[in-house]
């Protein structure tokens, strides 16, 4: 009984530590889209636009800005036609064409972090802050690939916020060296 409990016990936490890894991906399978909107009016109508297009099923993050620049990241082609249809019915906003672009780190990485700041372009070397979304799975991606790009644009302020590796008393050490001592190789001739 205790090997069936133990090996149930085993195969839901390899299940569970599948799922998790399943929902952090590499930023380089990332696509970019941009598109140019008209009848953009303030911050507010920035954020309920970038909500809008955050809020579609294959659109990981979306970041309007107050120019009416718009950065769309997703892991699978999106449906340029049913964004483009759905800003216009919701918000009466004429869409440009939505074009594949380069991916840009950096473009998604402000994306992230700036995303309740529409009219800012800078950003820092602070740790991102998870945003909140209503898909745990799909908000787990879009923090996972904003939290590796800051290690690889900030990897001095990512050691900062590292554990200290633990020092060894003087106890511990003599007695991790008395080990090693007691330690006898013999050889295949012996």
């Amino acid at each position: 009984m205790r090997v069936i409990k133990l090996s149930l016990i085993l195969l839901i936490l390899l299940a569970a530590w599948t799922a998790k890894s399943q929902w952090t991906i590499n930023a380089g399978a990332l696509k970019m889209y941009t598109l140019k909107i008209e009848g953009n009016s303030g911050p507010d109508n920035t954020r309920y636009l970038q909500g809008l297009i955050n809020n579609q099923p294959d659109v990981l993050l979306a970041r309007v800005k107050i120019d009416g620049s718009v950065f769309i990241f997703s892991e699978t082609p999106i449906n340029a036609e049913a964004i483009r249809a759905m800003l216009k019915s919701n918000s009466g906003i004429k869409a440009g064409k939505i074009t594949e672009a380069t991916f840009s780190k950096e473009e998604y990485y402000k994306a992230y972090t700036l995303f309740d700041f529409p009219a800012a372009d800078y950003y820092s070397d602070k740790k991102p802050e998870k945003l909140y979304y209503q898909d745990k799975q799909k908000e787990e991606k879009a923090y996972s690939v904003a939290k590796s790009i800051w290690i690889e644009f900030f990897p001095d302020a990512y050691q900062e916020i590292q554990p200290a590796p633990k020092e060894l008393t003087e106890m511990e050490q003599k007695e991790k060296a008395q080990k090693g001592s007691n330690i006898f190789f013999k050889s295949k001739t012996e």
